[in-house]
């Protein structure tokens, strides 16, 4: 529902009734058990339809015939870069972290030295859920990709398309730093770690295509631009880290 914060005659309403009195019904018989739930929802056909071509009738995908594509949340995003890169902390519960937060955004502070002490070593790497929330300064990659804000309730997600999100997935320290480790993981030789890199970021075999260009950027990276041998591997993980195949579900 678009209005999940307006239940009254001004919402949008219900498009499918008849399938929510059921779903309704299927959590209370399971004994209010969620997961039960989900894993029907997710087991569906509906759900796991293409959402290749449009249906003239319902453009806008109100009565969920089809998977609507969207692009990961902030937090998806974190810990999906996290869990690419090996450094995801799986550990539950505990209290709250504080990843580096950069000198730029520290500076906007009246105490920039207290207000944001980090967690030492790597022990800040961990699921979105558990980094510690202040309103007065956010991590920029969560920030830019529409983390809800803490003054309000957020009932939906909004995806936003600005400039500041590609400035921070091409020139961040953060990324930069994803891009390492991403390709610290990597094995064989150059045309072997893009493959790999390109299916573990995107669940899916590069093409032939796909692979001769990257591997033309590759030349040019260290032919045309000076880039040194062990720096042309980043580059290309930065580039698959930033591909649509790797930031949306489709």
């Amino acid at each position: 529902m678009e209005t999940s914060n307006d239940f009254g005659a001004l919402g949008t309403g219900i498009t499918n009734q008849a399938l929510l009195d059921w779903l309704a019904g299927e959590l209370v018989q399971s004994g209010w058990n969620t997961k039960h739930v989900l894993r029907l929802i997710l087991n569906s056909s509906t759900y796991q339809l293409s959402s290749d071509g449009m249906n003239d009738k319902d453009s806008t995908n109100r009565l969920h015939w089809k998977h609507s594509p969207r692009r990961l949340t902030a937090e998806e995003i974190w810990d999906s870069y996290l869990v690419l890169t090996q450094q995801m902390k799986f550990e539950i519960g505990g209290p709250p972290v504080r990843p580096k937060m950069p000198d730029a955004v520290l500076q906007t502070s009246s105490t920039p030295g207290r207000v944001w002490q980090p967690s030492p070593g790597d022990s800040a790497n961990r699921r979105a859920v558990y980094i510690h929330v202040k309103r007065s300064i956010k991590l920029p990659l969560l920030a830019n990709f529409d983390s809800p804000e803490r003054d309000f309730s957020c009932p939906s997600r909004f995806a936003t398309i600005v400039p500041t999100q590609a400035l921070t997935m091409l020139n961040s320290e953060r990324m930069a730093e994803f891009s390492d480790r991403f390709a610290a993981r990597l094995n064989g030789t150059l045309e072997e770690k893009i493959a790999e890199a390109f299916k573990l970021a995107t669940s899916r075999k590069i093409s032939d295509g796909e692979l001769h260009e990257l591997m033309g950027l590759a030349k040019d990276l260290n032919e045309k631009h000076g880039v040194a041998d062990d720096q042309v591997m980043p580059r290309l993980c930065l580039l698959i880290l930033n591909l649509n195949e790797t930031l949306y579900l489709d």
